[in-house]
Order: structure tokens, then sequence, then C-alpha cells
């Protein structure tokens, strides 16, 4: 009995997360990302200003080693995700 509810239900369940899926935002599509298709020689150009209590520090990027690194960085930055912290 157990086994012919959770066959019956399989289908849906499955009809179900497809809907979901399908209604998702475009924000969490990589293309909708900053940065996210922003070529390698282009990412050579940003600079990021690290603002501390006892003056600013600019920090150079190197995207011709890392540029994924640094387009998550500068993807991250832009959000605020490193702002206020220590």
């Amino acid at each position: 009995m157990r086994s012919l509810t959770l066959l019956l239900l399989a289908p849906v369940l499955s009809v179900a997360c497809l809907a979901a899926a399908s209604q998702r935002s475009p924000e969490t599509k990589s293309d909708a990302l900053p940065f996210a298709n922003t070529p390698k020689a282009e990412l050579n150009k940003y600079r990021v200003l690290l603002v501390t209590s006892l003056g600013d520090i600019e920090i150079d990027l190197f995207p011709h080693f890392a540029p994924e690194h640094v387009r998550n960085f500068l993807r991250l930055s832009q959000l605020g995700f490193y702002d206020h912290t220590a």
C-alpha cells in the first residue's frame, strides 16, 4: 500500500518541482550577475578601494592569473558583501 501511494505521488511531486524551477527570478542566472560576461582584458581596468580608519588602500587585481576569482571578488564587492567586515 505504501509503495503504491509513493508511486502515484512521484509524478505529482516532479511536476511541482519543475514548475518551481521554471519560476526562478533572473537574478539567479549567471548572465544576470555583475561582471559575469566581462572579458578578462577589461577586468584590468578595475581597482578596489579599501577604506579604513587609518587611511585608504588601493588594491590591484590580477585577472590574467585568476579571472574567475577577480570576477567573483568584484561581484561580491559591488553587492556590499564585504561592507562593515573586519
